[in-house]
């Protein structure tokens, strides 16, 4: 197969790398999750990976989304969530940036937000409001 691997992950934070070739496992790291975590199976939002996979993001309840380099095994910055509503992310094709997502539970007095963050930075590239709407999902073409 070339050397290529395939990565699952799990919602306990848990990323698993696999030969494709073999089938066997050739590592893991588990992920330190945004606010520590609440144990399997309670973590709000799967770990998701880039297509690359050299990133992961996994969200801890409502305290935001860490943004993971796996060569390196490291988290490289969070992305702040609100303990109003849940926040959910995915990066976008290219792995260059993340789209998050914050739904609302009561859209009159925080309405939803999507906003695009850069990988390289850190730093949110923008954000659009969805006032009279509670419930939105976005992505972004390469």
């Amino acid at each position: 197969a070339g050397g290529k691997e395939i990565l699952t992950s799990g919602s306990d934070g848990s990323i698993i790398r696999w030969d494709a070739a073999t089938g066997r496992e050739t590592g893991s790291l588990r992920l330190v999750l945004p606010g520590g975590g609440f144990g399997p199976g309670f973590v709000t939002v799967p770990v998701t990976l880039s297509a690359d996979g050299t990133r992961a993001l996994a969200s801890d309840s409502s305290v935001g989304l860490g943004v993971y380099d796996l060569p390196a095994g490291t988290q490289q910055f969070v992305i702040p969530g609100d303990v109003n509503r849940p926040s959910t992310g995915a990066f976008t094709p290219d792995g260059t940036k993340v789209v998050q997502v914050l739904s609302s539970f009561d859209p009159r007095k925080t309405p939803p937000r999507v906003a695009v963050w850069s990988v390289a930075t850190g730093r949110k590239l923008g954000e659009v409001e969805w006032p009279g709407i509670g419930t939105v999902s976005a992505s972004l073409t390469p």
